[in-house]
């Protein structure tokens, strides 16, 4: 009786090769890339040749890497199977590799993808590129390891431990990023540092040559738009999210130079609801890992400037990455020549025009990118534009010059601008109910000669009264304690901006806010929190 239990169970063992394959048959993918042309996509995926490098020896690629193309993503898996016989083995997949042309068109697509094949374990990674294409990106071979993909993922996981400029992003990160309302994402950007100028017909078995593929900093992702970001903005980003482990920040110093190396950061955000601005707070601790300054770190005095300089560094990195983000849009209200605010200063600005299908949905008839680089920072708000809008005809210009034609100084000006404007206008209580949920340009001349306007009106009026008399002046919209508002802030020489407040006269403080110093709320003391400036 017992020899036949033991047949039994001998029998049973063996029956469970039923679906078993030869590993030679399968090919396992360890990275993929995902790109489309049109409305048709390409696949391309990266194999590794296990068995046959080792048959071969050295002189045999690591990897191969074969693509497909189709309507559907699933139509260019398929038409690879005429390219190998080979069966795709994806559960040890690395990274994909979503390039430019998916993310800005077809993300809900590639989204369904990942998530409903049940055949990738959603352990990947999620990468992408400003400069190299999938084909380049999966082709790229590393003396470094067998797997090129294994590569870059321990490149992208290392430098998020120890570097503070670089973020894994895994699926089911970028899932839930993507299905939550309010979240944006930011992917690692990489590049090839060597370019190999091997195709895919030379299946990478003769190559000699090889080429490195590099994390170079992260994309963010926001609106259907890939913005690129800098190293500086990156970190900036990662200390906003409390992603910095060990970031290293070199600040100058006198005679030189000191590192940092950060320990902790705790950063708490702070914001109000519909607001494009931030309160920020938070601790860095960091140690000194490098010292090349004049002065002796003994000295207590020392040392607290340090911390200071330390303090603004990561200020200006966080700056920098909520700067990136903002987005201007205006209205499009003639065919005539319109002047736009430089809003943001020097740097690279995209600019798009979109033309209205219905409701909140626009469509994008022209795109491109533009490099400013002005003489100075004061220019853009030295001359009108559509929201300071007047010209040598206008009402507002003779105005100017006919309010100040005694003064002798800019302070003096400013205070008999500021007094025309409050004198002039009366709030206009009913336009406010109007344009409560739309945004209407400022008419400053209608303003002026109808003596009624609110408080963008005001602010507009005045800041144009100062730009006429050469004097720089922005329109500022935020939120006070009370609503949100607009004001303006004025640039006197030898004092800078100054923000929220002027001194007119040695008793009595008045804001550079003609809409509250025309009202009830003359005495308010609150606090003006920026949001867009022109």
């Amino acid at each position: 009786m017992k020899k036949v239990i033991l047949l039994l169970i001998l029998v049973f063992i063996c029956t469970g090769c039923y679906n078993y394959k030869e590993l030679n048959d399968l090919g396992i993918v360890s990275a993929m890339g995902i790109s489309k042309d049109g409305e048709v996509y390409n696949l391309d995926i990266q194999l590794l040749n296990v068995l046959d490098s080792e048959k071969s020896g050295l002189n045999k690629s690591p990897i191969t890497v074969i693509s497909g193309q189709g309507k559907t993503i699933f139509e260019a898996i398929r038409s690879m199977n005429k390219k190998t016989s080979k069966v795709f083995f994806l559960a040890d997949v690395d990274y994909v590799f979503l390039d430019k042309s998916v993310l800005n068109d077809s993300i809900d697509e590639i989204m369904d993808f990942l998530v409903r094949d049940t055949k990738l374990s959603l352990n990947f990674l999620i990468i992408t590129s400003t400069q190299n294409s999938s084909l380049d990106i999966l082709s790229s071979i590393s003396h470094f390891d067998t797997n090129s993909a294994n590569n870059l993922y321990n490149a992208i996981i290392n430098s998020e431990k120890r570097y503070g400029g670089i973020n894994s992003l895994h699926v089911r990160e970028l899932v839930s990023n993507y299905y939550s309302k309010g979240k944006d994402t930011i992917f690692p950007n990489v590049y090839i540092k060597d370019t190999n100028n091997s195709s895919e017909n030379d299946s990478l078995e003769d190559s000699k040559s090889e080429s490195y593929v590099e994390v170079k900093n992260m994309v963010f992702f926001k609106d259907n738009e890939v913005i690129e970001l800098t190293d500086e903005e990156t970190k900036g980003v990662n200390f906003l999210r409390n992603k910095i482990k060990n970031a290293s920040l070199t600040i100058e110093c006198d005679g030189g130079y000191f590192t940092i190396e950060t320990l902790e950061s705790k950063i708490k955000l702070k914001s109000k609801l519909n607001m494009d601005t931030i309160n920020v707070k938070g601790n860095v601790g960091a140690e000194i890992v490098y010292y090349g300054c004049k002065n002796n770190l003994d000295d207590a005095n020392v040392l607290k400037n340090i911390s200071k300089k330390a303090e603004k560094e990561v200020e200006s990195y966080i700056t920098k990455a909520f700067n990136k983000s903002k987005k201007y849009n205006y209205d499009l209200k003639t065919t005539d020549f319109t002047t736009f605010p430089v809003n943001m200063e020097n740097g690279s600005y995209t600019i798009k025009i979109l033309q209205q299908i219905e409701g909140t949905r626009y469509a994008i008839c022209a795109s491109n990118t533009i490099d400013v680089q002005l003489p100075n920072d004061l220019v853009p708000y030295l001359y009108p534009n559509q929201i300071v809008d007047y010209t040598k005809d206008s009402y507002v210009y003779k105005k100017s010059f006919e309010l100040v034609k005694d003064d002798r100084d800019d302070l003096t000006r400013i205070a008999h601008l500021f007094k025309y404007v409050v004198d002039t206008l009366d709030y206009d209580d009913q336009k406010a109910k109007d344009v409560s949920d739309t945004f209407v340009l400022p008419d400053i001349d209608g303003s002026l000669k109808t003596g009624k306007g609110i408080c963008f009106d005001y602010a507009a009026s005045l800041a144009a009264l100062c730009r006429i008399q050469g004097i720089p002046a922005k329109v500022i919209v935020g939120w006070t304690d009370i609503e949100y508002h607009a004001w303006v802030e004025i640039y006197l020489k030898d004092t800078g901006w100054i923000n929220p407040k002027i001194y007119f006269d040695k008793e009595k403080w008045n804001l550079v806010d003609p809409t509250f110093s025309d009202s009830k709320n003359s005495d308010y003391e609150g606090k003006y929190d920026e949001v867009y400036h022109y």
